[in-house]
């Protein structure tokens, strides 16, 4: 540090006004040590009002670093909200894709048998038209 500075402890980003005193003789001690005890009114208020102006900043962050984790909350809480009914649309939806398979297999199947009974039924009745009896009057 330069001759003739002053050092002020850094501040926490968790300091409490108990720290304020501690803070104001740390800053009467190191200006006392530089040997600017005489000019200590005004360096020390000006010391003082930029230590107050930062503890102000370091609550006005804090307070607006809460302020974002309670939105982020209010959106993680909507967002697993929309994610569950997501969740719930596609399995109704594949519950009901699995019922139209099923019911288009059952249909096929039905198709399918008629489509063979039919086909026997015409083989019947074209063998028995070779013999020259209607069977449809």
């Amino acid at each position: 540090m330069p001759p003739g500075a002053l050092s002020v402890p850094h501040s926490k980003s968790l300091r409490h006004n108990d720290d304020d005193d501690q803070d104001t003789q740390q800053v009467k001690s190191n200006m006392y040590q530089h040997g600017q005890i005489n000019s200590l009114p005004q360096a020390f208020e000006k010391k003082l009002r930029r230590l107050e102006k930062n503890r102000e900043s370091a609550r006005e962050c804090r307070r607006r670093k809460k302020e974002h984790v309670v939105e982020l909350q209010k959106q993680v809480a909507h967002l697993e909200a929309e994610n569950l009914k997501l969740k719930l649309q596609l399995k109704v939806g594949e519950e009901s894709q699995a019922q139209e398979r099923q019911e288009k297999a059952r249909i096929t199947k039905k198709l399918d048998e008629m489509v063979r009974l039919s086909g026997e039924l015409h083989v019947s009745l074209s063998g028995r038209e070779s013999f020259g009896h209607e069977w449809f009057v």
